[in-house]
């Protein structure tokens, strides 16, 4: 069974730095985007000759879900030049901050996921775990796909470091943070690889920013 760093990249985008840690992590953290706000994320994972770019929209429907929609784009390597399939999910919050589900559609290639997320707390330390499956409709193709994040909050400080991968094998990790420059708006950088060694390394940088919608019919 193949698995493609970058879709699991894709999949797992539904994430809010004001609630959990959020980029440059890949691991969800349980917690939804607050109901009626907008959240723009934007990144560029880069490394020698790669350099791709990510773009997500999400936004809170209720105080428990949020749904959002995703894009990529590889400017190099020349050969993977192009945009990705565009991917939609969701996500609700059984239990506040600790326990939710997403859903996940790529529908260009029919690839769908869903995935089971825990956040638990200690003082300072936080842990983020994923467990998830991803199929491709029409064929016998299917992961397990699993991750865990461990990360520290520190006033508008994130530090963190997660690792994950498949039922095959522990395919990735990352360490990483980012800085919340004000209410709406944070930044973030991390390095990732995927432990075949220094070529598979990669650097990521973006921004997250977060918008309220006003009622129409309010001052």
């Amino acid at each position: 069974m193949r698995f493609n760093l970058h879709s699991f990249l894709f999949i797992l985008l539904i994430i809010s730095w004001q609630v959990s840690a959020g980029r440059p992590f890949i691991t969800d953290g349980a917690a939804v985007v607050e109901q009626g706000t907008f959240e723009l994320e934007s990144g560029m994972d880069y490394w020698r000759e790669k350099l791709s770019a990510d773009f997500e929209v999400k936004h809170g429907i209720t105080d428990r879900m949020d749904l959002g929609i995703g894009l990529g784009f590889t400017q190099s390597p020349s050969a993977k030049r192009g945009f990705g399939e565009a991917e939609v999910g969701l996500k609700f919050m059984f239990a506040p901050d600790f326990l939710a589900l997403s859903a996940t559609g790529s529908f260009g290639d029919n690839t769908f996921g869903i995935t089971g997320i825990l956040s638990r707390s200690f003082n300072l330390i936080s842990v983020d775990l994923n467990v998830g499956m991803q199929a491709i409709t029409g064929t016998n193709q299917a992961d397990l796909l699993y991750s865990a994040l461990l990360y520290v909050e520190i006033q508008r400080f994130c530090f963190g470091a997660e690792t994950g991968g498949t039922h095959e094998e522990i395919s990735f990790w990352q360490v990483g943070g980012s800085f919340a420059i004000s209410d709406w708006l944070s930044i973030d950088s991390g390095l990732k690889g995927d432990y075949s060694g220094t070529d598979a390394l990669s650097l990521s940088s973006g921004l997250t920013f977060s918008f309220p919608v006003r009622d129409s019919g309010s001052d």
